[in-house]
């Protein structure tokens, strides 16, 4: 469903100032406790999206203001003041009825969606300060509360108001005696205070408001016609609908890249595997190659002690000689027999080997081919992703037709 971005800050005291709304008024009403929401006819306990629940956050907060110390004139310590600011909220709404989330799944999908965004968006402005965050659905539309607690001595929760601090800065020299001055200085702040939250609100917008399809301001105040107003919601939506996609497409283009990766990490490993099983075969080859030219090489020293042996006879006589012939061609004979077995045994794995080692090499080049045609099938996706970006663009120039002071990266006006 379309519309515009709601989201709102404000920070409270123990006592309550002037609107007396203090801090355990505003907890009882997040908390739904009797009494507190006059204006909800079915009130519901709220539901805890991040952090921890209303009772443990009133608790802490309780325990830390009143452990908190603000230095005073000559350096002392004291206690910090009652209706000094110590717990900054924030409130977020979606246009989306809480009737149609319960009907339309694609309405409740939206929701969840800019839920998300807008948890992780405080996450990222105030850290481990941001304690809780809750969820209503008793009321006409769904709507968040954030609630962060400073981390200084002082508790001042001020300072992690952007406009408090904006204005705080602008009016830090000493205020000027004239009262014409003085008001002069007030407008300053006031206009520094009013810039500060522009811009928060344009951050909210290009990290949630944007990809959700929500527009940055409303249509009544900026007095558009209801023709200008239903334009910017097409454009918006497609603006949603173009971010998506090239998040979609960058999403799956890395998961191809992972996929592809993996799998070449197989063929590599698969190929090595098959090289160290060639080389294992190899060694072996060699081995059984040593030990048959080790049985050689006893051969030879048998035949040699049998030579030597036979020398002393040879004296004897013709017929010593006949019996040593006979066993220099026996021993010859046993020499040639056991090298040709050698050999012949040794062949089938060496050849073997080799062949292993040649259908490895093969692998491994088709793995380097397959990489190749990976890195061009990604070049495509990032082509993918530019021309998504352009189209992006593209959004954000009509944009800037329909709304001639839009610019995605600068505060527009506000209020």
């Amino acid at each position: 469903m379309s519309g515009y971005q709601f989201i709102h800050f404000e920070a409270y005291s123990r006592s309550g100032g002037k609107s007396g709304r203090s801090v355990s008024y505003v907890l009882d009403e997040a908390e739904r406790r009797p009494g507190a929401t006059p204006h909800i006819e079915r009130p519901r306990p709220p539901i805890v999206v991040y952090g921890t629940p209303i009772a443990d956050l009133r608790s802490l907060h309780n325990e830390r203001s009143a452990a908190a110390r603000q230095e005073i004139a000559g350096g002392r310590l004291r206690s910090i003041r009652k209706d000094q600011l110590t717990l900054l909220t924030a409130v977020a709404s979606h246009p989306t009825p809480c009737s149609a989330i319960a009907a339309d799944p694609a309405a409740a999908a939206a929701v969840a969606d800019w839920e998300q965004r807008t948890v992780d968006w405080l996450r990222q402005r105030y850290g481990d300060r941001l304690e809780t965050v809750i969820r209503h659905d008793d009321e006409a539309y769904p709507h968040l509360h954030a609630y962060v607690l400073p981390d200084d001595s002082a508790m001042r929760a001020s300072a992690l108001h952007d406009g408090m601090a904006a204005k705080a800065a602008s009016m830090h020299c000493p205020l000027p005696a004239d009262p014409d001055e003085r008001k002069a200085r007030n407008r300053t702040g006031d206009r520094a205070y009013r810039d500060a939250m522009r811009f928060v609100q344009t951050s909210y917008w290009q990290d949630v408001g944007l990809p959700c399809g929500l527009a940055r301001l409303g249509p009544r105040r900026r007095r558009l016609t209801r023709e200008a107003w239903q334009a910017e919601q097409l454009a918006s939506s497609a603006q949603a609908r173009s971010l998506s996609g090239a998040k979609r497409i960058k999403e799956q283009g890395e998961a191809y890249v992972t996929r592809t990766k993996e799998r070449c990490s197989l063929i590599y490993r698969k190929a090595h595997r098959v090289l160290q099983e060639a080389e294992a075969r190899k060694e072996a080859a060699e081995a059984e190659w040593k030990a048959a030219a080790s049985e050689r090489a006893e051969t030879q020293r048998l035949l040699a002690e049998a030579r030597k042996s036979a020398a002393p006879a040879v004296s004897l006589g013709a017929a010593f000689g006949t019996v040593i012939s006979a066993a220099r061609e026996t021993l010859t004979d046993r020499e040639t027999t056991i090298r040709r077995e050698a050999e012949s045994a040794a062949q089938p794995a060496v050849a073997e080997a080799e062949k292993r080692m040649k259908d490895a090499e093969n692998k491994a080049e088709r793995a380097v081919q397959q990489l190749l045609e990976e890195r061009q099938r990604s070049e495509a996706l990032r082509a993918s992703a530019t021309a998504a970006a352009d189209q992006r663009d593209a959004a954000w120039r009509r944009l800037a037709e329909i709304d001639p002071d839009f610019h995605p990266d600068t505060p527009k006006p506000q209020r």
